[in-house]
């Protein structure tokens, strides 16, 4: 079908004597536009570039009030891929190119034309506020099959690697006073460094005996990459928590709901976001 123009939502393509409308959440993934912030401008100049080709569709609904045809070029594309999907299974290894990267995850092309997801929290181990801080466009990486769902391919790089929690116990204990790098300050309290493969939470309630007043005023004394001495309060390896209390702090101090954040615990919002180089949406 030849495309006949472009909007911020598809493509208009000439189907035999009528016209089609191609959504751009049914495009394939080579042609899907991975646009920074889903810049809806850049979406379109995107699209523009389609106006003239032909593209292997299927008809995917009828709106028989606008007398418009719903086309789908992703459906092509998946029944073309089912022959090389069925030749992978769940474990399977396999090497690949990061692709895109996006504050959920990062894509990784591999095989013959084939493109998965690896969520944020299956990169490391360790928690990470967005892919860009261990990856970048262009990587060669090494991933494991951990879901095959239609056309979407799940992957992971972590699992590729030991687990160091497995061995947390060895290296630390409860009551043990330990250096640990400020990693992030969240409202909720400190994510803490104890090293590069072990990272705790510092709850708020565990920075002050005092009464602290306005959180975010007592949050400002703390400065990332600063290092401080910490007492381990608690772990729980199979959870990835490792509860951590200001040295010195016995407790006691404004109290405040706990939400106590796993060591791997993707940020809240990640999955709404919009990737950097990335789909306008989760696509794959």
């Amino acid at each position: 079908a030849r495309v006949l123009q472009a909007n911020k939502g598809g493509l208009m393509l000439q189907v035999d004597a009528v016209v089609g409308f191609l959504p751009v959440s049914q495009l394939n993934p080579d042609h899907y536009p991975r646009v920074p912030g889903g810049d809806k401008n850049r979406i379109l100049e995107h699209l523009r570039q389609f106006v003239g080709s032909d593209l292997k569709v299927r008809v995917f609904d009828v709106n028989s009030d606008e007398e418009k045809l719903i086309l789908s070029e992703k459906a092509v594309w998946e029944d073309e891929q089912k022959n090389i999907l069925d030749s992978y299974k769940i474990g399977d290894i396999v090497e690949g190119e990061i692709s895109a990267l996006t504050p959920f995850g990062a894509f990784m092309k591999f095989g013959d034309g084939l493109e998965g997801l690896i969520h944020i929290s299956e990169i490391v181990w360790q928690r990470i506020d967005h892919p860009k801080d261990i990856l970048k466009i262009g990587d060669q990486v090494k991933a494991q099959i951990i879901d095959l769902n239609r056309s979407k391919i799940y992957l992971s790089l972590k699992r590729l690697v030991e687990d160091p929690w497995k061995s947390v116990k060895d290296r630390y204990r409860v009551g043990e006073t330990v250096e640990g790098t400020i990693h992030k300050v969240e409202p909720f309290g400190l994510m803490v460094k104890l090293d590069e493969e072990i990272h705790g939470l510092a709850h708020i309630s565990d920075l002050s005996d005092k009464s602290m007043g306005d959180q975010r005023t007592f949050l400002d004394q703390f400065k990332v990459g600063e290092t401080r001495r910490f007492e381990i309060i608690s772990m729980e390896p199979a959870e990835h928590r490792l509860g951590l209390r200001l040295e010195g702090v016995v407790g006691g101090g404004k109290r405040v709901a706990r939400r106590v954040a796993k060591a791997d615990e993707p940020a809240p919002e990640e999955e709404k976001a919009v990737p950097e180089s990335g789909a306008a949406e989760e696509n794959t």
